[in-house]
């Protein structure tokens, strides 16, 4: 095993998560699109090397509302949040880059 260097002050995962049997899933409710506007918002303010959006699977909390995001910040408890929408953006993108 070779440790890195990780200098990663904040990584929010939000579900992507697909199914095609009916159930709901984040990616019928935004997850993707949430995804990469996160993203797109963190490298065009400079800060994509110390705070990240990440895709994951999914994480449990399933609704046709909105998309589940978990935020990880060095030190402190995790941020969990569901039924997140395009509405619910700029307060994510906050408690991601400010906690």
């Amino acid at each position: 095993m070779k440790r890195i260097d990780n200098k990663v002050k904040a990584q929010a995962f939000v579900c992507t998560n697909d199914r095609d049997d009916g159930r709901a899933c984040c990616k019928a409710a935004g997850g993707a699109e949430f995804h990469a506007r996160l993203k797109t918002k963190l490298k065009e303010a400079g800060i994509y090397s110390t705070h990240k959006a990440t895709k994951s699977g999914c994480l449990g909390h399933c609704n046709p509302g909105g998309c589940t995001v978990v935020i990880y910040r060095d030190g402190k408890p995790a941020l969990w949040s569901t039924e997140n929408t395009a509405a619910d953006f700029d307060r994510v993108y906050q408690e991601l880059v400010e906690g």
